[in-house]
């Protein structure tokens, strides 16, 4: 077992953080349709439309498929644990993975490269929202609702992240 104070963070996001990504994701959108209106360029249409389909539901079904897997380990047993690994490196990736976008101006058609941005950030805000409500109402069918946590790993340079479902009325432990 990992030793030290458990940190708890909403599941999968908080309200306020839901609806501001939701919010985002909408004006993004209505973004993109302004200046597909402004636009004869049909590469706009085709970067957005493509980027915003494929995003989406390759996050919606990765996250789905994940929290399946998460869920049956929680109504189990109670609580659902993975240890891994921290740092520089997955600081990196996560750094690397935010503005890797901004390089398709370099290498793409600057018009194809706005289209697949603005499809890029309304494709996952709306995947995040659309997730949130999907565990919600998980959540409304348990009774309960879904508490994730971080802790100290056991070894240097690593972490355990979990899920666990508190009930109502039951106390908060962390």
């Amino acid at each position: 077992m990992s030793s030290g104070e458990r940190i708890p963070l909403d599941y999968p996001l908080s309200a306020v953080s839901a609806t501001l990504r939701f919010c985002i994701s909408a004006a993004i959108s209505c973004l993109y349709l302004y200046l597909a209106f402004q636009t004869s360029e049909s590469l706009f249409n085709i970067g957005f439309l493509a980027s915003f389909t494929f995003l989406l539901s390759l996050s919606l079904i990765y996250k789905i498929v994940s929290f399946l897997t998460i869920y049956k380990v929680v109504t189990l047993k109670g609580e659902y644990r993975k240890e891994k690994k921290g740092g520089y490196i997955e600081l990196f990736y996560n750094m690397l993975l935010f503005i890797s976008p901004f390089f398709l101006f370099i290498f793409t058609n600057p018009t194809l490269a706005l289209g697949i941005l603005l499809g890029t950030i309304s494709a996952f805000g709306i995947s995040d929202s659309i997730f949130y409500l999907y565990v919600k109402n998980k959540e409304a069918s348990l009774g309960g609702h879904f508490k994730a946590f971080i802790e100290r790993g056991d070894k240097p340079g690593r972490y355990v992240w979990g899920l666990c479902l508190r009930f109502k009325g039951e106390i908060n432990r962390g």
